[in-house]
Parts: structure tokens; sequence; C-alpha cells
């Protein structure tokens, strides 16, 4: 049995369930109506599942909607209710301008919205993988941090420096943590003193469901049992070191990279390894095993000038995703593992684009009235990701 994903959606998710003997909901609006004519008749069959302490447990009337995601067009097929077993029957057409296109059932349950690994139409069985949901909770709700990892840049020619934060979370429970109406976080991280420019990295979470506020980095998103990955970079002046990071609660590898040759790097249990060159730039790396909370590490810059080198937000970014094949196997995705071992940046996974474009279709369809100039980017930004999917699909049936 395979276990779905969770659509990471953008924004405050809260957790509402249909008060008892009220009618339930209709099907979203855009699941209505089908989008493929003619070609192969086929059919779709799976069961979606919530999962307790103990067992699975059949999930009736829930919605599951069949999406499909081509060059051409994208969106949803059909939806349906689940059964009385959970279980679901989706008809769909095939035509030949499929050849192309990618396949998926995604289930809403308790404000959550999970799915099924994309697939292209030759291996989108008749059959779908078990979506496995879960109850959900404002907390509290522990998440246990399985990885750490603190990227800092050498300075560049505004005496800048970028630093770049990683964290990987684990939900070992069997609820989905979610925000409250009151827009309490799921997850927050202090900030240090000085960071300027926060922006959101490469991860598992989307840019709309992070802010910086008060002094601490906050998450909107959901928390699914399983694994997820925070990324986010800030700058700081050279005046603001020695930074000072705070080990608020253990964690299992803490990994510390630093482009500064002559910076002197302290923390709990940190160990210089060999480093890790990335991009042309190489880094210093520092690895620690099971850091206590408590602790603080802090780094120091050399009293050298800076080599006028511009060192920008997109380039760390992209070193992020490398550095991570450097990090234990344990601290990783099994969605993502395959993708990272033949060399493809993780935000170009069929997984990763195709839930991308969930995401945004989610987010649009929560506007209530949107504008030209909105609907044109959104479009837009939807028609590059569908592209960026189809490469990724063939670049996959190449290795295989």
């Amino acid at each position: 049995m395979a276990v779905a994903f969770l659509l990471g959606a953008g924004g405050v998710v809260v957790a509402q369930e249909p008060a008892s003997g009220q009618p339930p909901s209709p099907a979203p609006a855009a699941a209505r109506a089908p989008i493929a004519q003619g070609g192969e008749a086929r059919a779709v069959t799976g069961v979606v599942a919530r999962a307790t302490d103990v067992d699975l447990i059949a999930s009736a009337s829930v919605w599951a909607t069949l999406h499909r995601v081509g060059r051409d067009q994208a969106g949803p097929v059909d939806s349906v209710r689940t059964d009385a077993r959970g279980g679901y029957r989706l008809p769909y057409r095939v035509s030949p301008a499929d050849s192309t296109s990618v396949f998926f059932v995604s289930a809403e349950f308790g404000g959550v919205t999970y799915f099924t690994p994309p697939a292209g139409p030759d291996l989108f069985g008749p059959t779908a993988d078990t979506i496995v949901v879960f109850d959900t909770t404002s907390g509290p709700l522990s998440l246990a941090m399985r990885g750490r990892h603190l990227i800092v840049g050498a300075p560049d020619s505004t005496d800048r420096i970028i630093v770049v934060e990683v964290f990987e979370l684990a939900n070992d429970t069997e609820k989905t943590l979610v925000a409250t109406a009151e827009e309490r976080a799921t997850w927050a991280v202090p900030l240090p003193a000085g960071a300027q420019d926060v922006r959101a990295g490469q991860s598992d979470v989307s840019e709309e469901a992070m802010a910086a506020r008060g002094g601490r980095l906050e998450v909107y998103a959901p928390f699914a049992p399983g694994l997820k990955q925070i990324s986010f970079s800030y700058t700081l002046s050279r005046d603001d070191f020695p930074l000072r990071v705070p080990i608020e609660q253990p964690v299992d590898v803490l990994e510390v990279l630093v482009e500064d040759q002559g910076a002197q790097v302290a923390g709990p249990g940190l160990e210089e390894v060999e480093p890790a060159t990335l991009e042309g730039r190489t880094f210093r790396r520092l690895l620690a095993d099971e850091a206590p909370a408590g602790g603080v590490v802090t780094v120091s810059l050399a009293a050298v000038a800076f080599d006028n080198r511009s060192l920008y937000v997109a380039a760390v970014l992209l070193a992020v995703g490398m550095v991570m094949l450097l990090a234990l196997a344990r601290s990783f995705q099994r969605r993502t593992a395959s993708a990272r071992a033949v060399g493809v940046p993780v935000e170009e996974t069929p997984d990763r684009l195709a839930q991308r474009i969930v995401e945004l279709d989610s987010r649009f369809q929560r506007r209530r009235a949107p504008t030209d100039a909105e609907r044109a980017a959104y479009e837009q930004e939807r028609q590059e990701l569908k592209g960026r999917l189809t490469d990724a699909l063939l670049d996959r049936d190449a290795r295989l």
C-alpha cells in the first residue's frame, strides 16, 4: 500500500467538518464538467481510508477527484463521493493527445487535500493507490526535527550575506496538524536580529503559507503524518555577525555550511568533514548527530575583505537542493529519494510539479473575484508548470 502525499496548500488551512445531519456539500464547481472528450473509455477505482493508531478505517462520503495535466489543458476530470467502503470509481477517456499527460486522484478530508502520485496514461492503472487521510488537530502536537541545515554564504559586493535554513520536520502521530481559525501557526522558528529579505525556498511549503512576524518565521501549512521539508532564506549585514542560531529542540542531524573559508563555527557536537563544492563555489561543511536542545550554533566571519562576487538568492537555493544529497538518507522522503539519486532537483520531479499545479488551482479557486491581471498571471504560471511537468515525465521515461 502506498501512502498518498499531503497537498501543502498555501494559506491558512482550517479543519472544519460538516455538522451532523447537514446535507453533504456539492462537488467543487471545477469538477462537474469533464475536460476530455472522445478517446478510449477508461475508469480508475480506489479506496480512501482514514488512519488511526491501530488500523485503517474506510472513509465514506469523501470527495475523490480525478485530475488530468497535459500540455493542452489541465484540470479536474470528474468527482464522486466515496461509498460506505471508502471506494470510488471515476470514468475518463484517453486520446492519442494524452501520451504526455499525467493523471492522479485527490481526496479532501478535514479541510486538507491528499492525492496519489501522478502517472502517465499507460502507468495510471485501473486501480489507484490507497489514499490515506488523517483526522486533524490544531495541537498541541510536537514535530520532531530530523534535520536542520544552515548555509551561510560569503559577503557580496554590498557586504550583505545570504543565509539559507532548511528543516526536515516529522509528524510521528496519526493526525494532521492544521492552523486554527485564529491563524495560529502550525510551526515557527526564530529569525536572527537584523534579518531582512526573508523569502521561502524550494521545499514542501509554498511561499503563501509562510510569514515573517515578530522576529519569527511562521508556517501555516498543514503537517500530515510523515516528513516535510521547509526552506527559507534571509540576508544579514556583516555587522550582524557573529551569527547565533539557537537549537530550540533536539535534532537528529545538524549541518552547517559556510562559504567564508576563514569563518569560525561552533556548535553542539559539530565536527568538520570534507568540504562541498557547489556551482563552482566551495563550502566548509560541519556535521553533528543528535544535537541536543539548548545549544547555540555560532558563526563568526573572518576579518578579511570580501571578494566582490555577487551572491544571489537563486544560486544559493539551487545549492541547497544539491547539499541535501549529502545529508543522511533518513532525513528525506521516499518520494524524492530516487529523483535526487539521478541528480534531478526536488522542485523538478513529476510529483512536486503536479502538486504545485494543484496548489495553484486551489489558491486561485479560493479567490472570490479575481482581477484580469490575477487571472492572466494564474494561467501563465499554470501553463509554465504544465510544460515543466511534461518535460519531467519525458526525462523520467528516458531514464527508465
